[in-house]
């Protein structure tokens, strides 16, 4: 994935929904490069001592959605999710956060 490796010169924030067997990597990188960034992410992500060490580190703010969403594919097809997302997000000032212990 060419963003995690890429080293931008200037932006504002990162929006984006990653593949989620990339979580990890993309969490950690959205961390080192210090900007504003929201995930669309499972709420599953909340799981591993990894994550969450990250999250207490760095701290974190989500966004919980009323309700399951539709991805759609390329081609316009799409299928109802069977999990529950949120948009995980840090440097947002949202003004809401959770406790991790």
């Amino acid at each position: 994935m060419i963003f995690l490796k890429w080293v931008p010169e200037e932006f504002d924030c990162i929006v984006t929904n990653p593949p989620y067997s990339l979580k990890n990597e993309f969490l950690e990188r959205c961390y080192e490069l210090k900007k504003p960034f929201a995930l669309l992410l499972p709420l599953t992500a909340l799981e591993t001592r990894r994550r969450q060490r990250l999250f207490k580190e760095y701290g974190v703010e989500i966004v919980v959605l009323p309700k399951r969403i539709n991805f759609e594919t390329p081609s316009g097809r799409g299928s109802g999710s069977w999990f529950a997302v949120g948009w995980f997000t840090n440097w947002l000032n949202i003004g809401k956060q959770l406790v991790f212990v």
